[in-house]
């Protein structure tokens, strides 16, 4: 006799149930990682802007971005990169 058919759907379903759930702690994982690292370097504001390390060393030469320096290294922060962004959006008609 053949095994039957919706015994081995519902395993499959159950293996894909139970992977969704450990992606999903995965990428919890993530956020609360990268949330508590507010303030870094330059990889900050690329993340958080999407540009490239140049741009935003260009960026800051022309002081458009906003960071701060001490001892000669660049420092961003998160939730100000997250609003100079915000302030830069245009208004719809």
């Amino acid at each position: 006799m053949a095994d039957n058919p919706f015994t081995t759907i519902e395993s499959r379903f159950d293996s894909l149930e139970q992977s969704i759930k450990d992606l999903q702690q995965s990428l919890q994982g993530r956020e609360s990682s990268t949330s508590s690292k507010d303030i870094g370097g330059v990889e900050v504001a690329t993340d958080e802007t999407g540009l490239s390390s140049h741009s935003i060393y260009r960026l800051v030469s022309q002081r458009k971005i906003p960071h701060s320096k001490r001892l000669g290294r660049l420092y961003f922060s998160r939730k100000t990169l997250r609003q100079w962004i915000a302030d830069g959006q245009r208004k719809t008609t």
